[in-house]
């Protein structure tokens, strides 16, 4: 009997160290053997499980670089091709971790996100929808809250923009010769729909409202339109004032003068001045426009073309942004015609635009970028992402904050057999950035080094 008891006593001695050992394991152990494990997945039968182990060994970042490349000397096949593609990526600045495809994203274009980081919102064209996405702080992955589509009031969707003095939206419509404007919840992120201008006999209709934004106080809403006059190469502005934050109200119009305004794209609004900067892509321009925060007037102070003062990349100019200083507007261009190109300019002394550099695609370093669509500076303002359209890539760019002067770092291709990213935004806190990817109905979603 004593015998059998301290062999009991022995067997639970035993086995209480085991899972005393186990509860001790130390942070690297798990994780090695979690990586181990994800690596080993990579053969797995089931296709989902394949690419879910692929995308949690990019979320993993560096720490799985090792033990990838370890068991890329022993693997084969599409485990093999697998690891490779998940080692090249963990070696750029920035990589693609995940991405979310739907119908609701047919054609989508433009993304935004709320300042606190907590939704992304999507519109899709093809769709006549704008989605609703809650992001996840954790790891960036996006889960859906709601799709909102509307064939006659968002008939066309083109972009999606909030107010930052406001829980407001407003997208622009081309099909639908709309601009819609919703209400926001800032607890759920859902939206719900105040008021749609289509003009009428008082109030001009647009005719191909492509992009819409709120001034920063969010009194008033700017709309650009390419082809203001019977559909011919013009281009306007729109200015509409948000009355008691529920409807729009035009209250003014602005065509410039000598087609300035032709494919009016991009717009961007001085941090400080009451300024903007418009990019015309058929005139090949960039304008700065003073504008009345009261009354919404605006009235152009110089308009910048072109192969004139020494510039050479504003053929075709799509989008612009400005640095949180308000010293350097960047722009990109190439998106329908042009060249594809990336800009940094400066206000000089007498408070025009002055070109600091130009970066054109062919004539120097800048991977395989083509069609400059979209562009945004990073919260720290350390980088420059760029979408090219064309090339199906995103572009990325270190920056100089003191000369704002930009380096090419890489494209990372999309693999998008059709037209590539086109939007791009950047969470606040700078540590995800995501792509619109037009052809491919979905959005990208890239981890950030920072």
């Amino acid at each position: 009997m004593k015998k059998l008891i301290l062999i009991g006593c022995m067997c639970l001695f035993v086995s209480g160290a085991t899972a005393q050992e186990k509860s001790l394991a130390s942070p690297e152990a798990e994780l090695r053997q979690r990586i181990d494990s994800l690596i080993e997945d990579l053969n797995g039968k089931r296709f989902a499980q394949r690419r879910s182990s692929e995308q949690q060994l990019l979320r993993l970042g560096a720490s799985a670089i090792g033990p990838m490349r370890e068991a890329l000397e022993q693997s084969e096949g599409e485990a093999r091709v697998r690891l490779q593609r998940i080692l090249t990526e963990l070696s750029r600045s920035i990589r693609i971790v995940d991405k979310v495809t739907s119908d609701s994203l047919q054609s989508v274009t433009s993304l935004t996100i709320d300042q606190h980081g907590h939704f992304l919102y999507a519109s899709a064209f093809a769709a006549n929808t704008v989605s609703v996405y809650e992001i996840n702080p954790e790891n960036g992955t996006l889960s859906t809250i709601e799709n909102v589509t509307d064939k006659k009031d968002l008939a066309g969707a083109v972009s999606i923009r909030l107010s930052s003095a406001a829980p407001l939206a407003v997208a622009a419509c081309y099909a639908g010769k709309t601009v819609t404007l919703f209400s926001r919840s800032e607890i759920t992120g859902k939206l719900k729909k105040l008021d749609v201008y289509r003009g009428d006999a008082r109030s001009p209709q647009p005719n191909f409202p492509i992009e819409a934004v709120f001034s920063p106080d969010g009194k008033h809403v700017l709309c650009l339109d390419p082809y203001a006059k019977d559909g011919k190469n013009v281009g306007a502005v729109l200015v509409f004032r948000v009355v008691d934050g529920r409807k729009l109200q035009w209250v003014h119009s602005l065509t410039g003068k000598g087609s300035c305004l032709a494919n009016v794209r991009g717009i961007v609004f001085h941090p400080t001045k009451n300024e903007m900067y418009l990019c015309a892509a058929d005139a090949g321009a960039l304008i700065r426009a003073s504008c009345d925060p009261d009354s919404g007037a605006i009235v152009i102070q110089q308009v910048l073309r072109d192969s004139e003062k020494g510039v050479q990349g504003l053929s075709g100019v799509f989008a612009a942004d400005i640095s949180q200083d308000g010293k350097f507007i960047y722009t990109s261009s190439g998106r329908f015609g042009g060249d594809s190109a990336v800009g940094v300019f400066t206000l000089g002394p007498n408070g025009d635009l002055e070109v600091v550099q130009e970066m054109i695609s062919g004539r120097e370093k800048m991977g395989d970028f083509r069609g400059g669509n979209e562009l945004v500076i990073s919260p720290d303002g350390k980088n420059v992402y760029v979408t090219g359209t064309l090339s199906s890539t995103l572009a990325g760019f270190a920056r100089d904050s003191q000369t704002g002067k930009l380096t090419f770092i890489e494209t990372v291709p999309f693999g998008a057999k059709k037209l590539g990213p086109a939007g791009v935004a950047v969470s606040p806190r700078g540590d995800y950035v995501y792509a619109a990817v037009e052809g491919a109905s979905s959005i990208a979603i890239f981890r950030r080094d920072q």
